[in-house]
């Protein structure tokens, strides 16, 4: 059973309206629709976008095969209409909130923010939907739901354009700001924990009122070295090897869906059997390779935060670093960034344990300006991924080091304020002492 805003899944089909005894076909038709809409929650939510079907749908909404395909031409276009009536209602209550002129622009942005995440929580399936089952519906549903994302952030723009030392804020800054709270909520839901969200709310409000844009042109300033791209991994190795790197790019090429264990095994010039001698399934060879990389990234950063002679410093080399990385790795810094998405609950995971290895370079932070704000670091290197993963599906990884400077400001604003975070960015030390290490 499942809750959809449409209705108890199990009492779908008791919905049903019948023609006559002066009820409208208009709205019979809207009353199967609606049950379909219902039906598509319930039962993508319980077994997955791709291993759902027309049949399951139909049974679940009490319709005949023949009605449903009056109205969709398949799974898909079903899905599609589903998940517009989702974004749409998400938006318009969380524009509502902030439009209601009572209380500060501070005040309207935490409303919104609020009655966002209270309608997930409320209708954590239909959540799941749209920030989860959307991207293994394919490339339609992906641009639905990042234009929904684009309206929020215009809606977050508008917002801090009402706020005098926070207009002109720069707009990857607010992708990364949206992109914070995506991030959080999307680790919630997949791990279905969306019930620690509402009690998050403030502590996020609170983050992001720390940031203001920068007041001059960030520009490097440093002669110091660069963060190295290292050199993109190649199909070299023994077997195990070779089809880790082959599931990376045949996923990047071909998207998770379409990544089948035969062009894998093909990429990687071994047979069916010699792969299912190393991994079990697909899944198992993606985890496998995303902890290589994982190693590999952190491997490339630490020297650049142990040797440098502060914790802002040390977040300048990691965050050039990771870049670097991700530059010459593009592959896996569009997998790991897009199509990971489509890729499950287990893949996620793995994911998340090479965001979260890196996040406690940020929470070191905390031992020199405590923030007293949980959900601080998460939420700074949820904002740092989503700017890559935005840069990734609009330009390529080609020039990713450039995002460097703002990312860099993005992570040290709450913690040195935006005018040391600028400075620092741009290539100078810290000013002030108890920023050096082994001082303060």
């Amino acid at each position: 059973m499942s809750m959809t805003p449409w209705g108890e899944s199990s009492e779908l089909r008791l919905r049903r309206l019948r023609p006559g005894r002066g009820i409208p076909r208009e709205d019979v038709e809207e009353n199967q629709r609606q049950r379909l809409y219902g039906a598509t929650v319930a039962v993508v939510a319980n077994k997955g976008y791709a291993e759902s079907s027309v049949s399951d749908l139909i049974k679940v909404a009490g319709v005949s095969r023949e009605t449903f395909y009056k109205y969709f031409a398949d799974k898909e276009a079903c899905f599609l209409a589903t998940l517009e009536v989702i974004l749409a209602g998400a938006t318009a209550v969380t524009a509502s909130r902030v439009g209601r002129e009572e209380g500060s622009w501070e005040e309207r942005g935490e409303r919104g923010l609020a009655g966002f995440i209270e309608l997930l929580v409320a209708q954590p399936d239909a959540a799941r939907i749209a920030m989860v089952e959307a991207y293994a519906a394919g490339p339609a549903a992906q641009e639905m739901v990042a234009q929904a994302v684009g309206n929020l952030e215009a809606l977050m723009s508008y917002v801090f354009e009402q706020m005098p030392e926070r207009a002109g804020m720069p707009a990857e800054l607010i992708t990364g700001m949206v992109g914070s709270v995506r991030k959080v909520i999307h680790t919630r839901l997949h791990r279905r924990a969306e019930d620690e969200l509402v009690g998050m709310v403030p502590d996020l409000v609170a983050l992001a009122m720390l940031y203001k844009p920068p007041k001059q042109r960030l520009r490097s300033r440093t002669r110091g070295r660069r963060p190295r791209a290292s050199q993109p991994g190649a199909l070299a190795g023994d077997a195990a090897d070779r089809i880790e790197a082959a599931t990376v790019k045949v996923i990047a090429e071909h998207g998770w869906a379409d990544a089948t264990i035969t062009r894998i095994a093909s990429a990687a010039g071994v047979s069916l059997g010699t792969f299912y001698a190393n991994f079990d399934n697909k899944t198992d060879a993606f985890e496998a390779a995303t902890f290589r990389h994982r190693l590999q990234m952190i491997a490339a950063a630490l020297p650049y935060y142990r040797r440098a002679r502060s914790w802002p410093e040390a977040i300048r080399g990691v965050v050039g670093a990771c870049l670097a990385y991700f530059e010459a790795e593009s592959d896996f810094a569009r997998v790991a960034t897009i199509d990971v998405y489509a890729a499950g609950a287990a893949a996620l995971e793995a994911r998340d344990r090479v965001i979260e290895e890196t996040e406690r370079y940020i929470a070191d932070g905390e031992r020199y300006a405590p923030l007293g704000n949980p959900v601080a670091a998460e939420a700074i290197l949820g904002g740092l991924y989503s700017m890559v993963a935005e840069r990734v599906r609009k330009q390529g990884t080609k020039n990713l080091r450039s995002l460097a400077l703002l990312a860099t400001y993005s992570v040290l604003v709450p913690y040195l304020g935006p005018e040391e975070a600028a400075s620092v960015a741009s290539g100078e030390e810290p000013r002030r002492r108890e920023w050096v290490r082994g001082e303060g």
